[in-house]
């Protein structure tokens, strides 16, 4: 069995994932990342590149993508153990928040106050008598707050919401005789104020996170939630 593992470990170093791949693995660990989830990334990542579930050496993908997602999951946790106690106070901040009859609302950096809502769904049957016959049909739902969705989506939401101020703050205090473009979080100029884009971008960064936006957040659950829900 360790002869096959290491096998399969040698494969891989030969079949090194892409960047993309690897994006997709680790940066939505600080939402919750599951090995499952890991895997089945791999799995459809090698169906893709040999085309077919299994290699010409005879590897079975689902038994490759097994042996890299195990090692690919434990090295996120152990390289980024701060990840996994970010995820854990968010959680318990969308926690104290519902369980107090709340949505929970954070503020961001840009001023704005983020508002997390997702509610239960399901479906109810209904039976109406239409020219003396009978039609059944069913409708969507909404009920409370659901409370997995809220604990999982927190934490997206919210490093979402610093990424957009600081997208904000580039494009806003960019000198308006300068050109610049923005995609997502990528950021454009024309060549001979490439450099002096870069460095605007990590003074940004600087500037936004001389505040600590956690302890915020924090600081506003302690203000607005009674006292008995932050127990």
């Amino acid at each position: 069995i360790e002869e096959g593992k290491a096998n399969a470990i040698e494969w891989w170093f030969d079949h090194w994932p892409d960047r993309k791949v690897w994006k997709a693995i680790v940066l939505p660990t600080i939402y919750g990342r599951t090995h499952n989830s890991v895997h089945r990334i791999l799995v459809d990542h090698l169906a893709d590149l040999v085309g077919s579930y299994y290699t010409s050496e005879g590897w079975a993908v689902v038994g490759l993508a097994h042996t890299l997602a195990g090692r690919a999951y434990w090295a996120a946790k152990d390289t980024l153990p701060t990840v996994e106690k970010f995820r854990q106070f968010v959680r318990e901040y969308a926690r104290r928040w519902i369980l107090a009859g709340k949505y929970p609302e954070w503020p961001a950096p840009s001023g704005l106050m983020i508002d997390r809502i997702i509610r239960e769904r399901g479906t109810k049957i209904y039976t109406l008598p239409i020219r003396g016959k009978k039609v059944t049909f069913t409708a969507k739902t909404q009920g409370g707050l659901c409370l997995p969705s809220n604990y999982g989506g927190v934490a997206a939401d919210l490093v979402h919401s610093i990424d957009a101020a600081l997208a904000h703050r580039i494009v806003y205090n960019w000198p308006e005789d300068r050109p610049i473009a923005a995609i997502h979080d990528c950021f454009l100029s024309s060549i001979d104020n490439l450099n002096k884009l870069h460095q605007h971008c990590l003074d940004q960064f600087r500037e936004l996170h001389q505040t600590c936006w956690l302890r915020e957040i924090d600081q506003h659950q302690l203000t607005n939630l009674p006292r008995q829900d932050l127990d």
